[in-house]
C-alpha cells in the first residue's frame, strides 16, 4: 500500500511506519506538500521470512503419512479428504 505522511508525522511515528514498511507498504515523506523521501522495504527483508516459511512447510510435510504399504493413490487421498 502506498501512502504519504508529513515529515513531522514521520518523525513522531517512525516505529509504526517502519512496521508498516516491513509489511510491504511504501511510504512517501513530504515537507510542506513536497515529496522528499520514501520508505520502502529492503529487498532481502522479505526473503528471510519466506525461507522460514518454506523450512516450516518442509518440516510439516515430513510428518505426513499417506497410509501404509504402497501408500494411497492421489485420487483415493482426495476422496478421503472430501469425507
Amino acid at each position: 500500500m502506498k501512502r504519504e505522511v508529513g515529515s513531522f508525522e514521520a518523525k513522531t511515528h517512525l516505529p509504526k511506519l517502519l512496521e508498516a514498511v516491513l509489511q510491504g507498504d511504501r511510504i512517501t515523506i513530504t515537507r510542506r506538500g513536497e515529496r522528499i523521501a520514501q520508505l520502502i522495504p529492503m529487498p532481502e527483508a522479505g526473503k528471510k521470512e519466506v525461507q522460514s516459511v518454506i523450512a516450516d512447510l518442509r518440516s510439516w510435510r515430513q510428518g505426513i503419512s499417506w497410509g501404509t504399504g504402497k501408500g494411497m493413490l492421489t485420487q483415493s487421498a482426495r476422496e478421503e479428504g472430501r469425507r
